[in-house]
């Protein structure tokens, strides 16, 4: 049987274009790659882009019976247990009467009374939501939840929700029903529970 000799230079000539054309598609797969994930990066980025922007409001959130509420920090000077309430003979309906808050005294009003909601619940323990107002004023709430972040750019208004909350006390309703008060409307209230000059100047 005839071998034919082995043509060594042919061989190295063929493995040498196997080798360039392996090569070569290496090179094509991984800028193919590339530019595929920097496509997708440039997608996602713009995609980032179009979302609304988060309107981040951070509030103290809290219950009047078995609804949430919530009021802006920026109109809360501080929250306190409600003890050693004294009576204030003489005052208005609202008032439930006045207590320290940290070396001040101030008058403690009825929120729910004030919102024209259901009487509070008697057997919760009460807190007080101390406002920043020119006067000490303080509204009793049934339960503290804490402090937490709204986006405000999701708010449902006024006029669309329901419910036994008057419309100008709110400012708008979470997705998550949680509602917004209006402090400026609700201090603006007791005005004409006492005849009294604005209490908003304090407001921050």
């Amino acid at each position: 049987m005839r071998t034919g000799r082995i043509n060594w230079e042919e061989t190295r000539r063929k493995l040498a274009r196997a080798e360039q054309a392996l090569a070569t598609a290496l090179v094509s797969d991984e800028r193919r790659t590339e530019a595929l994930l920097r496509r997708r990066a440039e997608f996602l980025a713009a995609r980032r882009s179009a979302l609304p922007a988060t309107e981040a409001q951070p509030v103290m959130v809290f219950c009047l019976g078995r609804e949430r509420y919530a009021v802006g920090l920026s109109h809360l000077r501080q929250v306190v247990p409600l003890d050693d309430l004294a009576p204030l003979p003489g005052a208005s309906e609202g008032i439930l009467g006045v207590m320290n808050f940290h070396g001040e005294v101030g008058t403690v009003w009825d929120l729910a009374r004030l919102l024209e909601l259901p009487q509070a619940d008697a057997s919760a323990p009460g807190h007080v939501l101390v406002m920043r107002t020119d006067r000490e004023v303080g509204f009793r709430v049934d339960y503290v939840e804490g402090r937490m972040e709204i986006d405000a750019g999701k708010l449902i208004l006024p006029h669309e929700t329901e419910g036994a909350l008057a419309t100008r006390f709110l400012k708008g309703l979470t997705p998550d029903k949680i509602h917004l008060l209006d402090m400026e409307a609700v201090l603006d209230s007791i005005l004409s529970e006492t005849g009294g000059s604005r209490m908003t100047q304090g407001i921050e």
